[in-house]
């Protein structure tokens, strides 16, 4: 109950609970800006705290007094602790979602990520596809990018088995990975072995690229805005004519993992080195 009733009074009055930190010294003052700071960025499942608001009341104690001209928070000491503070729990935050995710898919008590039946082939994440995603996590190198349309599932890849899978979220063709997706669509449409390669070859330095053929979008994804920019992927006569010209190389076959997964496969960008 104690440690409700602090979070309780901070988050009425910040400024306040400052104040008081501080009649207890300043390490102890920075000591709980940090945590509540580190709390609010890295601890997903906490309720909400004030670090916002703590920062600007930590601010005005950061300041000289009007009358006596002291600093109750020096500045020196709070900066590096509100930097760090968030860094340290971003990371917390992504292993605490890099750890659980693995097991909440395979738990199967969060209906929309948990692998359907087989015999509903259609949908995002089968059995069968989830157990190609944890094929491909183990075939590829770390950090290696796999090139696939999201929307047939593969986009699972990244949250089940912490696969590099190129996409967009939605459709920001000038931003970080929608530009560089959006550049190895139009390449892969164009049917030219050089133009794909020089644009697929550079996305990773130093590390292979990968091309998943793994069915259709599902339909439950339909309203996706932008989803005939991966129509590329899909032409079976594109494909081929990359497996025949040595700009796709298969490495795994998925083919008889299930009744519906005939040309499914992991292919390799023919990349020099």
């Amino acid at each position: 109950m104690g440690f409700i009733h602090f979070i309780v009074e901070l988050l009425k009055d910040p400024r306040a609970a400052i104040a008081g930190w501080i009649a207890m010294g300043v390490a102890p003052t920075l000591g709980f800006i940090f945590l509540i700071v580190f709390i609010e960025t890295g601890v997903v499942f906490f309720p909400f705290l004030p670090g916002d608001s703590l920062l600007f009341a930590a601010g005005v104690f950061a300041a000289p007094d009007a009358a006596t001209g002291k600093v109750a928070l020096p500045l020196q000491y709070l900066l590096p602790v509100v930097w760090c503070a968030p860094i340290i729990g971003d990371q917390c935050n992504y292993f605490i979602g890099h750890f659980f995710g693995r097991r909440i898919i395979a738990s199967g008590k969060v209906k929309a990520m948990t692998p359907e039946r087989d015999d509903q082939p259609e949908e995002q994440l089968t059995t069968t596809k989830y157990a190609i995603l944890e094929d491909v996590s183990r075939t590829v190198e770390p950090g290696a990018a796999v090139i696939s349309d999201p929307l047939n599932g593969s986009m699972y890849g990244k949250a089940a088995f912490d696969v590099n899978m190129l996409y967009p979220i939605y459709n920001p063709m000038v931003e970080k990975n929608g530009a560089i997706f959006g550049a190895v669509e139009r390449a892969f449409g164009s049917g030219d072995k050089t133009t794909v390669l020089d644009t697929v070859c550079p996305i990773e330095q130093g590390k292979p690229e990968y091309f998943l053929v793994m069915g259709g979008q599902a339909p439950s994804l339909e309203m996706f805005t932008f989803r005939q920019q991966y129509d590329p992927f899909h032409r079976e006569d594109l494909v081929a004519e990359y497996v025949s010209d040595g700009t796709l190389v298969k490495v795994r076959d998925y083919s008889d993992r299930a009744g519906y997964a005939k040309g499914w496969a992991l292919y390799r960008f023919g990349c020099a080195g």
